[in-house]
């Protein structure tokens, strides 16, 4: 199979490599979407995000769909839960103690023609989804999660900083949520052009400021925070 590794900043090189085998309590996967997210751009960028540096060639990819060798699509949550530390077993598996990120530290991702998967991690695509759909499902599940936590309701003032794949469906549920007033603030304005059209289409009143250019405005705008 093909496979996508990343060696340090800027060095992302392709391989043969056999296809992996799924081990207990797990199903192969072909992979057919992929997304990128902002840690594997830090990655790429800087060889490193936050603390978690890159010790070795990584292939990175969290969000993804695929199929599996019976034929049934999937999405797949990139999370991999121990199930029998303290907080899973108290029912807050979001804070397991041993958990394993695909595509962060020493677990490879998704960016590779087969990957293996634990069954629980396994959801299945209705028709009408597309692989990219499924893909998309695990930052929009972020979204939703904030949307819970910000107890957004009808008639609220809504404020999101960032128009990434995290931001824009923060914007389109806070618009569902009925929300009064919806703004977006874009600080690095990377996708202007399709935020403009989203915020015409929601009647978001959208402000894009490219702080990648202006580190002073940034400085001042972090001082205000």
């Amino acid at each position: 199979m093909k496979s996508v590794r990343l060696h340090g900043t800027g060095d992302l090189r392709i391989y043969d490599e056999p296809n992996p085998i799924a081990g207990d309590r797990e199903k192969l996967i072909r992979v057919k979407a992929v997304g990128i997210c902002g840690s594997h751009l830090h990655g790429f960028s800087e060889g490193e995000i936050g603390d978690a540096k890159l010790e070795r060639p990584l292939i990175s990819g969290c969000e993804c769909a695929g199929i599996m060798e019976d034929g049934r699509r999937v999405a797949i949550d990139p999370a991999f839960l121990c199930g029998h530390c303290e907080f899973c077993e108290r029912g807050y598996p979001n804070l397991c103690a041993n958990i394993i990120f695909a595509g962060h530290g020493k677990h490879d991702g998704a960016s590779r023609e087969y990957a293996s998967y634990p069954t629980r991690c396994l959801f299945p695509l209705p028709d009408s989804f597309t692989h990219a759909d499924g893909a998309m499902l695990e930052p929009l599940d972020i979204a939703i999660h904030t949307i819970y936590l910000g107890k957004i309701k009808a008639g609220m003032i809504v404020s999101v900083f960032g128009g990434g794949p995290i931001g824009i469906p923060l914007l389109i549920l806070s618009f569902l949520s009925a929300a009064l007033q919806r703004q977006l603030t874009v600080l690095f304005a990377r996708h202007s052009r399709i935020i403009n059209i989203i915020g015409g289409l929601l009647l978001i009143s959208v402000a894009i400021y490219d702080l990648s250019k202006n580190w002073d405005l940034l400085r001042l705008f972090f001082k205000g925070i």
